[in-house]
């Protein structure tokens, strides 16, 4: 700030050091052209003088020309006068305010350091108000919502490692996802320890989160779940909140047109980067395979369409995926409820155990798609098992969140983090009691 202040101050001199020396240059030119003009009007009346000595012109033409030739004189003589005055008393006043911007510049200096700690407060209260208004506008929640919203961002800002500008950011997310304020305010909680958990942008996996819920049909109720269940596929899995949010980007509505559930997608996501096949990868792979194994039900005729894909095409590639089922004496049909995808995967890895790798693949392309198959290979080498197991797991891991971003933050570093959120949100509460006199004051000075 001190800085700023004399970069400012320096500004303010060069520019008047400026405008003093040209006004200066200006006046010179001025006096040298009322010298030549006195100079020419002294010769006028010289030649006047020797033309009425030699009689060339007569008393009262000699009388007439003398008097113009010296009120023009006298003019001049006056204006030069004049300007030479001004001229020093320009000369005075400039060494006055020299004195005076180099007073300024040391009391401005001076002044910005002793403020230095304020103008943060101010500047951390204002980035938060600038937060809370984008909120209340996406929200459009009215005064006693904002009120409460305020507070949330507030205590969350000091009790956990994120601050309260970035909790109102995560809340813009919440809210373009169109949230109200009680469910932004309900899932906040579980969002910020899977941020936590994760060491993940806050205000990205709001964005992911909500995306995530839209597409598996879910309320913001399911937040804290969702938050859950994508902490603890990073742990039993090699993947993280990132590379889950960018399969599910793929994977997740169709997915849900299928009828697999959060815990089983999460799952087959989190096999399919254990062998080193990760987020739009498995994205891809997985509603490759979701897709040809869905038929032709409205709700997957819906999401074909939405995805901008030929119908007639995907057609095809399901009855292509339906006959290499059958071949292998699997009934669709006979794989409903929850873990329908857990059924499929258990029969297929009993009817392809016995093959080479070579027919493995071939049927599994058939099945799958010739891009995805090496996923579903992947799944399906692991074992139904593990897909049971770790949909299982997923199922039950409400608080799984929480008691990683305990874990996470129960170090030295982790208190440094929270101790900065508060004293950010303390910067907050004394910055915010002065907004209103610093607009008052800007409005009046740009008035």
């Amino acid at each position: 700030m001190a800085g700023k202040v004399f970069e400012i101050a320096f500004a303010i001199n060069g520019a008047l050091a400026q405008g003093f020396k040209t006004s200066m240059q200006q006046a010179k030119g001025t006096l040298t052209q009322y010298g030549s003009k006195m100079t020419e009007l002294k010769a006028q009346q010289r030649a006047l003088d020797s033309a009425l000595k030699q009689g060339v012109i007569s008393m009262d033409s000699y009388r007439n020309a003398t008097e113009k030739v010296g009120k023009a004189l006298d003019q001049t003589a006056a204006k030069d006068a004049k300007l030479r005055k001004a001229m020093q008393n320009k000369i005075a006043a400039d060494a006055n305010a020299k004195s005076a911007r180099s007073d300024l510049g040391s009391t401005m200096a001076t002044t910005a350091v002793m403020a230095a700690p304020l103008v943060g407060m101010l500047s951390k209260a204002a980035d938060f108000e600038a937060v809370m208004s984008k909120v209340k506008a996406i929200t459009v929640s009215d005064d006693k919502a904002m009120q409460q919203l305020t507070a949330t961002a507030r205590e969350l800002g000091e009790k956990t490692m994120f601050s309260a500008t970035q909790a109102g950011e995560a809340m813009t997310y919440l809210g373009m996802a169109g949230w109200n304020s009680q469910q932004i305010m309900a899932g906040m909680p579980g969002l910020l320890n899977l941020a936590a958990a994760s060491n993940t942008d806050l205000a990205r996996t709001a964005d992911i989160v909500s995306d995530d819920l839209t597409a598996f049909g879910l309320s913001a109720e399911h937040a804290g779940h969702m938050a859950d269940v994508f902490a603890k596929t990073t742990t039993k899995t090699n993947t993280t909140v990132e590379m889950l949010g960018e399969t599910m980007k793929y994977a997740a509505p169709v997915a849900h047109a299928f009828g697999a559930s959060l815990e089983e997608t999460a799952a087959l996501t989190g096999l399919m980067a254990n062998s080193g096949i990760k987020a739009s990868a498995a994205g891809t792979a997985l509603r490759s395979g979701f897709l040809r194994l869905a038929g032709t039900s409205s709700k997957s005729t819906k999401a074909i369409e939405e995805m901008g894909l030929s119908l007639s095409e995907a057609t095809a590639q399901q009855e292509e995926a339906r006959a290499a089922l059958d071949s292998l004496g699997i009934a669709m049909n006979d794989t409903n409820g929850p873990r329908k995808m857990s059924a499929i995967v258990r029969d297929l890895a009993d009817k392809t155990k016995d093959m080479s790798k070579e027919q493995k693949l071939a049927t599994l392309a058939t099945i799958f798609g010739t891009n995805a198959a090496s996923a579903w290979v992947a799944v399906i080498d692991q074992g139904p098992d593990a897909l049971d197991n770790l949909t299982k797991e997923l199922e039950n891991s409400d608080g799984a969140a929480a008691t990683m971003a305990e874990t996470m933050q129960n170090n030295a570093r982790g208190a440094m983090t929270r101790l900065q959120s508060a004293t950010e949100s303390v910067a907050i509460s004394i910055g915010s009691t002065m907004l209103p006199t610093l607009a008052e004051l800007g409005d009046s000075l740009a008035n």
